[in-house]
């Protein structure tokens, strides 16, 4: 049992280390949606390995993105001021119907991607642990745009060795867009959609960090250290709707989550709101989301086993600049349990049951060819009440501290395919942490790269009984589009 365990873990090392392509690493786009590799309980330890790698290569390729498909306006130091010249800057969503929009006929198009890789775990003499990976995955996308105001997107994907009971092919997201009247932007079916301006503390290290994923529960908007209120919108069925509004837009979201059209009732359904402007140079963003109460049948509780979790409401403000060329940011994020209370918000300490304040700044630096990044955030998170049924959120009430930062080189090497960088996270609270280091070398042959990174865990976040944890992995991957 214990050399099982420790397998699992040396697992989860390396799959952070290199799971989604990494802040640097990735020169292409990944799937929307990642396979949820912790569905099933006999999970081999490899799998989990390349899990915990690949998270680390989306955070550092994402160093060098501006932003990652954020419905949001993105701001620079040149962008001019609206009044200028007696111009008014449009809003996203002009009425212009931009080329990617024109009509083109059904198509298809995939992705494969396939790795072999090892492991090894070192906790103490006892318990040091090595392990081997394989994994193949393979996804197809599905487009049809009849005319420009209209079109359907899918994405289906398989994975090698299957689960047990498993079917080979799953769909991963299946949805429309509409544009009605030039104005009104309309998405509907099951995808993932994005709202928040954080950018590391998001959806993906909160599952990392709370073990959210590991425990089979359904993904969670409001778990440990998340800033996106839709980070669970792909698990359900969900409805976009966005109108361009002076400099900004206006949004609304519907999220239903269960499994079955019986359930589908008005208190069964998440709204959530949005209202963002800019100001100047500064982005604004305010927002909020109201989920289905405890009393509602789809929602498990103590006393009710339901669909979904109970999550509370929420509601925040954001803003955003950039200045001197450092993308600076910062979210104010608080739960309640009901709405009616939030007019007593400023005399009663008991309307909220937590608040959570995320900031952080992001810069790139050209260094001749080379491409040099940095970003960090710093989290205080203030749960001030406990709720037997909040099951999302493991962390006792207080205050809790922590931070992540980001950096590494991209372009290195006389081919300029060496990448290389560190994550670090730190919870001041309660002293645990991790450190990433990792390198990645592209297209030593065609189509295939290698990897390679350690993470050493200390703290809470080490085994049950250790101080820390050190992993080492390495892997080579092969991938292309089609």
């Amino acid at each position: 049992m214990k050399k099982l365990r420790a397998c699992i873990l040396a697992s989860l090392f390396f799959t952070s280390l290199f799971a989604e392509e990494p802040f640097f690493f990735a020169d292409s786009e990944e799937p929307a949606e990642e396979p949820d590799l912790f569905a099933e309980a006999g999970i081999s330890a490899g799998q989990l390995i390349q899990e915990e790698s690949d998270s680390y290569d989306e955070d550092l390729e994402s160093l060098f993105f501006t932003e990652k498909d954020i419905d949001v306006p993105v701001l620079s130091e040149n962008d001019q001021d609206s009044s200028k010249n007696g111009k008014k800057t449009k809003p996203s969503g002009s009425s212009k119907t931009p080329k990617a929009f024109e009509a083109t006929p059904l198509t298809f198009t995939g992705s494969l991607a396939s790795s072999i890789g090892a492991a090894s775990i070192f906790l103490d003499g006892e318990n040091d642990t090595n392990t081997g990976y394989f994994d193949f995955y393979n996804y197809i996308y599905l487009l049809a745009r009849p005319d420009p105001n209209f079109s359907m997107r899918a994405q289906f994907s398989t994975k090698l060795p299957m689960a047990s009971g498993s079917f080979p092919i799953t769909l991963s997201s299946i949805y429309f867009d509409y544009l009605l009247m030039d104005s009104l932007y309309i998405t509907v079916g099951q995808k993932t959609t994005s709202w928040g301006y954080p950018r590391l503390f998001t959806h993906n290290s909160d599952q990392s960090l709370s073990g959210a994923a590991v425990s089979g529960r359904p993904l969670s908007s409001r778990s440990a250290n998340n800033t996106d209120i839709l980070g669970d919108s792909s698990s359900g069925t969900s409805v976009l709707l966005r109108y361009p509004l002076w400099t900004g837009t206006l949004s609304a979201f519907a999220l239903y989550g269960g499994k079955n059209s019986a359930s589908l009732k008005m208190e069964n359904v998440s709204y959530a709101f949005s209202c963002e402007m800019l100001f100047g140079k500064t982005s604004v963003n305010v927002f909020a989301r109201f989920n289905p109460d405890k009393d509602s049948d789809i929602v498990t509780t103590s006393e009710n086993k339901g669909e979904i979790n109970y999550e509370p409401h929420c509601a925040g403000v954001e803003a955003k600049r950039t200045l001197y060329g450092f993308d600076l940011y910062a979210q104010w994020l608080s739960d309640f349990e009901h709405p009616y209370y939030l007019k007593d918000a400023f005399s009663d300490d008991d309307v909220f049951l937590r608040h959570l304040i995320t900031a952080g700044f992001y810069r790139t630096w050209d260094i001749g060819v080379r491409q040099f990044a940095f970003n960090a955030e710093y989290q205080a998170d203030n749960k001030i009440f406990t709720d037997k049924d909040f099951k999302s959120d493991t962390e006792d009430e207080g205050l809790h501290n922590r931070m992540i930062l980001i950096t590494g080189f991209k372009k290195l090497g006389p081919r300029k395919n060496i990448s290389a960088g560190v994550e670090w996270y730190h919870d001041f609270t309660d002293e645990s942490g991790y450190v990433k280091p990792g390198m990645s070398v592209s297209g030593i042959i065609p189509h295939i790269d290698w990897r390679t990174g350690a993470k050493i865990s200390y703290g809470s976040l080490a085994p049950k009984g250790s101080w820390s944890q050190v992993t080492l992995g390495t892997y080579f991957k092969l991938s292309f589009g089609y």
